[in-house]
C-alpha cells in the first residue's frame, strides 16, 4: 500500500528499471504526473519546434486547399480530396500522440487541445465518408 505522503519521485523509484517512470512538471500541462519513458519521448517530440512547424504548415496547406471550394475541374477535385484525406490522417495521428503523451484528462484540460480533437475527429469522419463513396 502506498502511504498518502509519498512523493511522486519516491514512488517512481519503487518500480523496476524496465518500467521506469519519470517525474515531470516542466511541460505546459502544469500538473505533476508520472509518465513512462515512451510518453516523455513522445511529449518532447510533439512539443518540439520542428513538429510544431510541420503542424502549422499542414494547417496552412489545409486552409489553402479548403479555399478552392468546389472547383469545376474534376482532376483538381480528386487532388483536393486526397490532400484532405492525408491531412486529416496527419491531424488524427497528432491528436492520438497528444492523448498518449499528456494522458486524456490532461489533454482535454486545454481548450486548444479540445478544439484540436474536434477538428481531428471531424477529419476522420470526413475520411470515412470519402472512402464509403
Amino acid at each position: 500500500m502506498i502511504h498518502p505522503n509519498t512523493t511522486l519521485a519516491a514512488l517512481a523509484q519503487q518500480f523496476p528499471a524496465h518500467i521506469t517512470l519519470l517525474y515531470s512538471s516542466n511541460h505546459d500541462d502544469d500538473l505533476d504526473v508520472l509518465r513512462t519513458v515512451p510518453q516523455e519521448l513522445v511529449l518532447k517530440f510533439i512539443e518540439s519546434n520542428q513538429f510544431q512547424f510541420v503542424v502549422a504548415l499542414a494547417i496552412l496547406i489545409n486552409c489553402i486547399a479548403l479555399s478552392f471550394g468546389s472547383p469545376s475541374d474534376q482532376g483538381l477535385v480528386g487532388v483536393l480530396e486526397w490532400i484532405d484525406v492525408v491531412l486529416s490522417s496527419f491531424f488524427a495521428v497528432e491528436a492520438a500522440l497528444g492523448i498518449y503523451a499528456y494522458t486524456l484528462p490532461i489533454y482535454l484540460g486545454s481548450r486548444w487541445r479540445q478544439l484540436d480533437l474536434v477538428v481531428a475527429g471531424e477529419g476522420v469522419w470526413t475520411m470515412f465518408a470519402f472512402f464509403q463513396g
